[in-house]
């Protein structure tokens, strides 16, 4: 490269789209349709799954342990019953599930559902790092270890 190429001012080309077939406002397929459709409400029937068994007395035992060794929610049961926040848990996953599934109707409510969710996802992976026993080595692969295996 010679020196007057580099006191030519550089000039920024944003680069050609990875489908240019497509644009952002094409319509989608009934293919991608579906495939949306389907992964969404996989989502809201797990979360809403998960929600409404935090109501048991088994799983609020059962979440014990990781809102105990958590340095961010420790203090919890010094404030609630456990069955008390086993239901605000489970209340706030069903509010979750029920915003997400309101995608077709009210997309912007649906966004602080998914929101919502997220911030529940990274929560309870955060609790594999802070729950003795949470992790095993089995084969030298990490699995979840003895406070995630069913008790029954």
């Amino acid at each position: 490269m010679n020196s007057s190429a580099l006191d030519q001012p550089t000039r920024f080309v944003a680069p050609p789209a990875a489908n240019p077939s497509r644009s952002s406002l094409a319509p989608i397929s009934a293919l991608e349709q579906t495939g949306v459709f389907v992964l969404r409400y996989s989502i809201v029937l797990i979360v809403l799954w998960f929600g409404i068994f935090k109501f048991t007395p088994t799983e609020a035992a059962a979440i014990q342990p990781l809102f105990t060794h958590s340095p961010r929610f420790a203090w919890i049961y010094d404030v609630f019953r456990v069955r008390v926040v086993s239901n605000l848990v489970g209340g706030a996953e069903i509010v979750f599930a029920l915003l997400i599934a309101l995608r077709p109707v009210a997309p912007h409510l649906s966004f602080y559902g998914s929101l919502g969710a997220v911030l529940m996802f990274l929560t309870t992976l955060s609790f594999l790092l802070t729950t003795p026993g949470s992790l095993a080595l089995v084969d030298g692969l990490w699995v979840p270890g003895v406070a995630f295996v069913s008790r029954t």
